[in-house]
C-alpha cells in the first residue's frame, strides 16, 4: 500500500453479505512497523517466538509478568532510546491487555502466540499454518466456528 493509504483485507463469507473489509489504518500500520523495527523483532522466527511463550505459559495462560521477560531477554534494551522503550512497551503492553479480556493480567497462550507471529520473521504461510495449529483444538485439521472466530481474532487483535 502507498505510504497514505490504509491497509485493507477482505473477508468474503457466504452470508447475506457476502463479506466483510476490514481495514488496518495507517497510523497503526507505522506503529507496528516502528516496533518491529526498533525492538529487533523481524530477527526472530515466529514459530520459535510462539514456542518460547508456550513454554513460559502454565494452565494455557501467560501472564503479563512472563510476557515481559520474555520481551526483556529477546530486546536489547541497552540499545534503545528512551523514546523507544517506551514506544515498544506501550504497544505491546496494550496488545497484551486486548487479549486478556477477563482482566487478570493472563492471556489464552495459544491465540496470543498465534495473533503475535504477524510480528515476527517468517513466511506468511508459515505463519498461518503455525497459528491454525495453535488454534485447532483436537488437531483434526478442522476448525470449528468459534475455533475459526479465534484464529481471525487473533490476528486482527494484534493488527488493529
Amino acid at each position: 500500500a502507498a505510504p497514505d493509504e490504509s491497509v485493507e483485507f477482505n473477508l468474503y463469507t457466504n452470508d447475506e453479505n457476502g463479506g466483510y473489509i476490514i481495514s488496518v489504518p495507517r497510523d497503526r500500520v507505522a506503529k507496528l512497523r516502528q516496533v518491529v523495527a526498533d525492538g529487533g523483532l523481524y530477527g526472530f522466527d515466529a514459530v520459535d517466538v510462539g514456542n518460547l511463550m508456550i513454554e513460559r505459559s502454565r494452565d494455557s495462560h501467560l501472564t503479563k509478568d512472563g510476557f515481559n521477560a520474555m520481551i526483556r531477554s529477546m530486546v536489547p534494551e541497552a540499545s534503545l532510546t528512551m523514546e523507544s522503550r517506551h514506544r515498544i512497551a506501550d504497544l505491546l503492553g496494550s496488545i497484551f491487555f486486548v487479549f486478556d479480556r477477563e482482566r487478570n493480567a493472563r492471556v489464552n497462550v495459544y491465540e496470543f502466540a498465534a495473533g503475535f507471529t504477524v510480528l515476527f520473521r517468517g513466511s506468511k504461510s508459515d505463519k498461518l499454518e503455525y497459528a491454525f495449529g495453535l488454534i485447532d483444538e483436537d488437531k483434526d485439521g478442522k476448525l470449528s466456528r468459534r475455533g475459526l472466530w479465534r484464529f481471525l481474532r487473533s490476528f486482527l487483535v494484534v493488527l488493529l
